[in-house]
């Protein structure tokens, strides 16, 4: 296994070793980001050299096993200054890295695995002959599976922030339709997708069953959406055109109410779920808006378009 030696003396037992520990890496949710916690095993080479406190700082790049384009992630550091013995002790040490930095490492990870180099930079007070900071440098590999890279990935999404802007109103019927989009955002939190989409599914019925300030019945959308899909896209209007997709979003999102054979055995993403649920919210914030301008204005020879085009929230 890969390890480093750090030799503070002139013999090969004033060394400190450091190296991996089998537990696995971990993502913790963060504000923009994640924190990442890397556990590694300490332990000095005699037990009179144990006892020292040590200040210890791990810079981590990384890149795929194989390759040769390493890229800097972030720096981890333990809490407090660890004091090894002769026996390996296990050590967190804790960092963050960004959400555009944990897209990109996912990225080059692609489906295999990926390498993290780590440069040990340990440091601690000589006393003799003098009191002076003598420091020591060292690095190996760790190999990061794909599958405990994917559970750490897991762990962090679940409690992400998700940012989707839900609209302010007093009419009945689109407080409901915010309750759903803002019940589907806490599921989605909560890493239910699948519930989180059938939640936007009964926001977008709402949606599809609106026309300016009129609800239309069950029917009347159904045969709104159908003559709208029978023409060709480009002989469409726009106001057609964003019918068909309300009534295409109202159809993905009812496979998790009433999935077909292939929904059944494909469970939903979480970036399906997100997509779907900043649609949905943005959709609503629109129209809450168009009907408001509708009110101030209820002369206005031709009003706001109903389904404007939509903002995809992440």
């Amino acid at each position: 296994m890969a390890e480093a030696h750090l030799d503070f003396g002139s013999g090969s037992l004033d060394t400190l070793v450091v190296e991996p520990s089998t537990t696995p890496l971990l993502l913790h949710p963060a504000a923009g980001g994640a924190q990442v916690t890397l556990w590694l095993k300490l332990r000095t080479r005699s037990q009179s050299a144990s006892s020292i406190p040590y200040q210890v700082v791990v810079t981590v790049f990384v890149d795929r096993p194989a390759g040769n384009d390493r890229r800097l992630l972030c720096q981890l550091v333990p809490q407090g200054l660890p004091q090894p013995g002769s026996e390996s002790g296990d050590v967190p040490l804790r960092g963050y890295i960004s959400d555009s930095q944990v897209l990109a490492v996912d990225e080059l990870r692609g489906d295999g695995d990926l390498r993290l180099t780590l440069e040990v930079s340990a440091t601690r007070l000589e006393v003799d002959p003098v009191p002076r900071l003598s420091s020591r440098n060292g690095q190996f590999d760790v190999i990061v599976a794909g599958s405990d890279w994917l559970k750490a990935l897991r762990h962090a999404q679940k409690g992400s922030f998700l940012e989707v802007l839900l609209p302010l109103t007093g009419d009945p019927t689109y407080v409901n339709a915010v309750q759903h989009v803002a019940s589907a955002r806490q599921l989605l939190l909560e890493g239910l997708p699948k519930a989180a989409v059938a939640e936007v599914r009964q926001a977008v019925e709402i949606v599809r069953r609106t026309d300016g300030i009129e609800t239309l019945t069950q029917n009347e959308a159904v045969n709104r959406f159908n003559a709208a899909r029978s023409k060709p896209p480009t002989a469409r209007t726009r106001e057609e055109g964003w019918i068909v997709l309300v009534g295409d979003l109202f159809n993905l999102t009812s496979h998790a109410n009433h999935p077909t054979h292939e929904q059944e055995t494909k469970p939903w993403r979480d970036g399906e779920a997100r997509a779907l649920v900043g649609i949905a919210a943005s959709l609503l914030a629109q129209m809450v808006d168009d009907i408001q301008h509708q009110e101030l204005a209820p002369n206005a020879a031709e009003p706001a378009a109903v389904y404007p085009l939509p903002e995809i929230l992440s």
